[in-house]
């Protein structure tokens, strides 16, 4: 039925309250964390290079109408996240899609990614 046999409560909705926003921040910094430590190829600070202050400017040019901050919960709980910002009339652009490794596996990513569509209601 799900994780522990219990009905799996998963939600993907756009991040626009300041509470879901805080949520992405957490979950941003978790990814921040992620890569570090998995893949960057030595300790340079200038790969995360001012991103105190994109995390403090959500949703910037993350927020309505050139984007969005999706963010997945699974039982209430934060589960991931994806940030995308319009390009041009035609293209977006997806950064920091993240699910840390307790949420991996429930299909989060495509979800969240299908929420980032310019064309899915709010």
């Amino acid at each position: 039925m799900g994780r522990d046999e219990q009905p799996c409560a998963i939600t993907v909705l756009r991040a626009e309250s300041p509470t879901g926003i805080d949520a992405v921040r957490a979950l941003m910094r978790e990814f921040n964390r992620w890569a570090m430590a998995e893949i960057a190829e030595a300790d340079s600070p200038s790969i995360f290079a001012q991103f105190e202050d994109v995390l403090a400017g959500l949703p910037g040019r993350h927020g309505p109408s050139s984007g969005c901050l999706v963010l997945a919960r699974l039982q209430r709980e934060p589960a991931g996240c994806v940030a995308f910002c319009a390009q041009d009339n035609t293209t977006i652009e997806l950064k920091r899609m993240f699910v840390p490794t307790r949420s991996r596996g429930d299909g989060f990513d495509v979800c969240m990614a299908m929420a980032s569509s310019p064309d899915t209601p709010a």
